[in-house]
């Protein structure tokens, strides 16, 4: 057994504790993405709000178009993220706030997995929504013919970015 000072074992044990963590999200995710979405994309239930924003966006902001209603689902799990820190304001200030089984049903360690899982999942859409985007700027570009100025004269296209102001 080797002699630890407080701080090296304090580092050992935020480690073991942060790893035990994500074991546990983990295995909360897998167990809630079967109750709410099945097999399908573990973003389904986001991506269905998506839509209904989508319609709430269409009437209350008609100009946005496709571009603000594309992120419907970060829209969604950004209000997830509201009724969840609600949720834990007030679980705060409960006066059975240390107890370990605070209140019924949820308490405030599955409130702040929950969290935490919300916030992948925010990451694992935004990616998603960047990579669309920037497969849809290549193909765009693809479809573009090439600047045929020679730097003299422009080239025939009249709306060419690359040799007309």
């Amino acid at each position: 057994m080797t002699d630890r000072t407080q701080r090296e074992q304090d580092i050992i044990d935020f480690e073991e504790r942060f790893a035990g963590l994500i074991g546990d999200m983990t295995a909360l995710h897998d167990n809630k993405r079967k109750r709410y979405t099945g097999t399908a994309d573990p973003l389904e239930n986001y991506l269905t709000c998506s839509d209904w924003i989508a319609r709430m966006l269409d009437q209350q902001f008609p100009e946005a178009g496709a571009f603000v209603r594309s992120r419907g689902a970060l829209f969604a799990m950004i209000a997830r993220h509201g009724e969840k820190f609600q949720r834990l304001v007030t679980m705060v200030g409960q006066p059975d706030f240390l107890d370990p089984n605070q209140g019924e049903g949820e308490g405030i360690r599955d409130t702040l997995m929950d969290i935490s899982i919300i916030s992948f999942l925010e990451e694992i859409e935004s990616w998603r929504l960047r990579e669309r985007a920037r497969i849809a700027l290549e193909n765009d570009m693809k479809r573009i013919p090439p600047c045929e100025g020679d730097g003299q004269n422009p080239c025939s296209r009249p709306a060419c970015s690359l040799c007309r102001p």
